[in-house]
């Protein structure tokens, strides 16, 4: 499946100056029968353009700069600033994988993109991780962060699962998703992909 990776799930740019990575989180994603989804996800979000420039100068320890807070607010993000350019908290994005051959989630003002969907000619859906731009990645290694979190991929009954490349454990009773165990965002090229079809 190496042919999908360099479509999919991107974990990386928001609009504005600031761009916003992920990191110690737990994310579910439902995919629904229809085509559409819903992304609930819990835990940081740290700012990477300002992780590569420091903090900008005057900024108050309590509140994000207004870049960031931009960011956080196109992303419905709700949650608290701990300081260090990293927020903790939880947001909800709805979207539609059908009206595109790529979607992006969230989507949220110029360019929220963290994941992504490919539609392929086949009628074939798949998500993976994408490469993040080398400063970005950079950023985040200097500082010793990796993205690290959980995706839990929760196709509808009908959604037929093409291959979930070895993701464990498999649904079933106790774990009702395909597991997706995100070690290192800034290593994209690592990634399983998980690719599906509508019914």
């Amino acid at each position: 499946m190496t042919w999908m990776r360099p479509f999919l799930i991107v974990l990386a740019a928001l609009s504005l100056s600031s761009c916003l990575a992920p990191d110690k989180f737990t994310a579910t994603l439902t995919i629904h029968r229809d085509g559409t989804y819903e992304l609930q996800y819990a835990g940081d979000v740290i700012s990477l353009s300002s992780a590569e420039d420091g903090q900008p100068a005057g900024a108050k320890a309590d509140t994000p700069p207004e870049d960031m807070a931009q960011a956080l607010r196109e992303l419905g993000f709700s949650g608290t600033y701990r300081g260090a350019l990293r927020s903790s908290g939880a947001f909800t994005w709805k979207g539609d994988v059908t009206k595109e051959t790529e979607t992006f989630v969230p989507d949220a003002g110029g360019g929220t993109i963290w994941f992504s969907f490919h539609r392929f000619s086949n009628g074939e859906y798949a998500i993976s991780l994408r490469d993040m731009e080398d400063s970005h990645a950079a950023a985040l290694r200097k500082k010793g962060i990796k993205g690290q979190g959980t995706i839990c991929i929760k196709p509808d009954k009908g959604v037929k699962v093409v291959d979930s490349n070895g993701m464990r454990p498999l649904p079933g009773v106790l774990t009702p998703c395909h597991r997706w165990t995100i070690e290192d965002i800034t290593r994209a090229k690592d990634a399983v992909t998980f690719s599906f079809l509508l019914p």
